[in-house]
């Protein structure tokens, strides 16, 4: 199978998050299988044009702004008629590939920005992005196979009239713990992602203020990398919290399993990849109730959902922490929770749909070849 990916970012990219570790996870796990794996993603300072890792030939073209009219050149030029299926990915924007490419294409979207726009962008331009351009670009996916991670976004996508939705299993980074291992001897939290505004993490400044009011021996560790360090670091001068920027993934791990919940604030998310990671290392999570979130736990057993609010999220984590039975209970179950994922079972799923698609694409192809036989004889 001859794979073309399209995406604003690769795995290697500065500001690549949850969707491009899920592209990067399964792609080179079809790469293994022998299949033809290429990804056009923008470039970036340092970056080379093209390279091959772990069987992905990446090519990077233009920037965040210009990689969509330049990968729709490059395919013209390099690609038209020569693979089996594109898979078109959002995140943030999207090609829109069924304008112009010819091959089957599949729709990979991990979420709707939605509300996003207007948390992130100046008021004007966010409404129109979020009332206006995500709906319309919607509409060129209407009748597209498309795959996502969450119940909830399927159920978004499916109200913008995106119709042929399949819903994948999310995959997995850590491999699970046989056992709860043994945590810090304070009571500790944890916020991991990427420092910036979309991602609320002064909403967990704000509510780790209001804990350690109640709880004064409790401790926050924030791991991320991101333009709002400084800003986080004066909200947090006088509190309990450390800060300890980016981290490798042995070192995220380790930090996962001493802490004893995750904070998760957010506005949205495709499924919330990090709170699956923190459950294999036997640590629940106290997150938003948003899309998406909600999906990746389960509200009383693996983790809690809160209002989203510093102040609900406040009241949540005194409860868990002052709870020693309820963290136990939580933990064990986040850990059982998590046995479910694995990017093996995300790759041979997404692959399944990548065959059904191109299968289908052809059947279609070689009935619309007889009927114009037909036609002419």
């Amino acid at each position: 199978m001859r794979i073309l990916i399209l995406n604003l970012r690769d795995h290697t990219h500065p500001s690549a998050g949850g969707a491009e570790i899920f592209t990067y996870e399964v792609a080179k796990r079809w790469a293994a299988s022998g299949h033809t794996v290429s990804l056009i993603a923008s470039s970036f300072a340092g970056a080379a044009r093209t390279e091959v890792i772990d069987g992905i030939k990446i090519i990077r073209l233009g920037n965040y702004y210009t990689v969509r009219s330049q990968a729709r050149a490059y395919y013209r030029q390099h690609f038209k008629g020569k693979c089996d299926v594109v898979i078109d990915e959002y995140t943030n924007i999207p090609f829109l590939a069924p304008k112009y490419v010819e091959e089957p294409v599949i729709f990979l979207v991990h979420e709707v920005i939605g509300e996003k726009h207007l948390a992130v962008l100046p008021p004007v331009v966010s409404h129109l992005m979020h009332y206006v351009v995500e709906p319309r670009w919607y509409a060129c996916y209407r009748n597209v196979d498309t795959v996502t991670v969450s119940n909830s976004t399927r159920e978004e996508l499916l109200r913008f009239g995106v119709t042929k939705v399949h819903v994948l299993p999310q995959g997995l980074n850590n491999k699970p713990l046989e056992a709860v291992p043994p945590k810090e001897q304070v009571p500790t939290l944890l916020f991991v992602g990427l420092l910036k505004r979309a991602n609320l993490v002064d909403d967990c400044i704000r509510a780790f203020e209001l804990i350690e009011s109640e709880i004064p021996e409790v401790k926050l560790w924030v791991v991320g990398r991101g333009a709002q360090r400084d800003k986080l670091e004066v909200m947090a001068k006088g509190l309990n919290v450390e800060f300890f920027g980016y981290v490798d993934e042995d070192r995220k791990v380790e930090l996962m399993r001493r802490a004893h919940a995750l904070l998760v604030p957010g506005i949205r998310e495709g499924w919330g990849m990090v709170i699956t990671e923190a459950n294999a290392c036997g640590t629940p999570a106290i997150a938003y109730d948003i899309v998406g979130y909600r999906d990746a736990i389960k509200n009383g057993e693996t983790g809690i959902l809160s209002e989203p609010t510093p102040e609900a999220m406040a009241h949540a984590a005194i409860r868990f922490i002052r709870d020693v039975d309820l963290q136990k209970r939580m933990s064990e179950k986040a850990l059982r929770w998590s046995a479910r994922f694995s990017w093996d079972k995300t790759a041979a799923n997404f692959f399944q749909a990548i065959e059904d698609v191109a299968s289908n694409f052809q059947r279609t192809q070689g009935a619309r070849e007889v009927a114009a036989h037909v036609s002419t004889v």
